[in-house]
């Protein structure tokens, strides 16, 4: 008798044991879906930023294209100006 219950001692044990394992086991895979979840997230962020300030470049680039076009026409404009005055004279 004392010996079947130190039998099913012990069988409760290493079921409880087992039971442990696999919960342990189970959450070690969660946490590396979560944290695949997160690499994976993390790199669309950069992604996006990265796409965010190349498109401020192009911006950035165009204004001043646009700028410098403009003070060009401006400068072509004036010396023509100029030109008609002095031929006029």
């Amino acid at each position: 008798m004392i010996s079947l219950k130190a039998s099913q001692h012990d069988q409760q044990g290493v079921s409880t044991q087992n039971e442990e394992i696999k919960e342990f086991e189970e959450e070690e895979i969660v946490q590396e879906e979560v944290e695949d979840e997160l690499a994976l997230i993390s790199k669309k962020i950069q992604r996006m930023m990265r796409r965010r300030d190349q498109i401020k470049r192009k911006e950035t680039f165009q204004i001043k294209e646009k700028i410098l076009k403009e003070r060009l026409t401006n400068s072509s404009n004036l010396f023509c100006m100029q030109q008609v005055r002095t031929l006029q004279k």
